[in-house]
């Protein structure tokens, strides 16, 4: 039977919470601009940057992971259209930050075409289809973890639900296929199955990266995070260029080290940091995130994370739903 490490599975929740109000402020700035402003790097939960925020103030990157923990708490499994319906009251209720694709995605699932309303299906595909040079953002791989959490023990429900998760609003198939791989090596971190000898001496190994036979584009990304520079991942807001920091800061000594130099690097510095955090939670455990920053976290946000990570960790373990042979469906929708 599979297992979860309970410090670890609640950790990733928190270190992409923290990671998140790090990285926040940050947004959009480059790591001179960041040194400049601040006189060093940024190791405290600070206010302001681009969107104003408060300090320990989290953006849309852990507002849509908890939509969908919320909902997988409710439902008792993973529900996308209950899901894009409680994000669509979200994106209406005009957050102070969400993607470009994201906004669009949302506003044309509510649109009234031929006397039906358009739905998430249509409008995430439709926009993958017609654009496809802007269709592989990251705000898909920031909030894909909860599916990790629901779905760890099987396989292939653990890609189906990753899947529908990034479909929302990222049809994608590379966007998909990096959900999945990152929802995999979380896995991995928090049953176990990886080895910590691994990270002995802290140089990415990209080997630890699952690839799917099941998704083919795994295997492509694979190449992509080993054939760049590992010691210098791009911090912008591409979905690979996130995935591939997310992991090599996975390689850093320590929890707090990894996500310092991740926020540092600036960019899209809050969902770098979440997805990070995340890694780097499922890696260390809750208990290696500073206690400081813990406590610089809304507290109405802590008090709710607090209860979904508790729910799901005690969930009934989910069936299979009758999936096997169905992969191929995804993409059908």
């Amino acid at each position: 039977m599979i297992t979860a490490n309970k410090d670890k599975f609640k950790g990733i929740v928190f270190g992409s919470l923290v990671g998140d109000a790090l990285g926040g402020p940050l947004e959009f700035m480059s790591a001179h601009e960041i040194q400049e402003q601040h006189g060093g790097p940024v190791t405290e939960m600070i206010g302001g940057g681009v969107h104003q925020l408060q300090k320990g103030e989290i953006t849309d990157d852990s507002q849509l992971s908890m939509i969908a923990l919320e909902s997988i708490v409710k439902k008792g499994f993973l529900d996308a259209d209950d899901i894009a319906g409680e994000c669509i009251k979200w994106i209406n209720a005009g957050p102070k930050d969400a993607g470009i694709l994201t906004r669009k995605v949302l506003k044309r699932a509510q649109e009234n075409e031929n006397g039906k309303i358009v739905g998430w299906k249509k409008a995430s595909k439709e926009h993958a289809e017609r654009f496809p040079d802007s269709s592989r953002g990251n705000v898909s791989l920031m909030r894909c973890y909860p599916a990790a959490l629901l779905s760890y023990r099987h396989s292939l429900s653990l890609i189906f639900d990753t899947a529908r998760l990034s479909q929302i609003t990222h049809y994608d198939s590379v966007c998909v296929a990096a959900c999945i791989m990152l929802n995999q090596l979380l896995v991995n971190l928090f049953t176990g199955s990886l080895k910590t000898g691994l990270f002995a001496d802290n140089t990415p190994d990209y080997s630890i990266v699952p690839i799917s036979t099941a998704i083919p584009e795994t295997g492509y990304i694979k190449n992509y995070l080993m054939e760049n520079n590992p010691e210098r991942p791009v911090p912008g807001g591409y979905v690979l260029d996130t995935l591939h920091i997310g992991i090599w800061a996975l390689f850093q000594p320590g929890f707090e080290e990894g996500l310092v130099k991740v926020v540092n690097r600036g960019g899209d510095a809050d969902t770098n940091a979440a997805v990070a955090g995340a890694l780097l939670g499922a890696r260390f455990g809750f208990s290696a995130i500073p206690q400081r920053w813990l406590d610089g976290l809304d507290p109405q946000i802590k008090i709710r994370a607090e209860y979904l990570v508790e729910q799901i960790y005690n969930m009934p373990e989910k069936k299979n739903f009758g999936l096997s042979g169905k992969i191929q469906e995804l993409f059908d929708c």
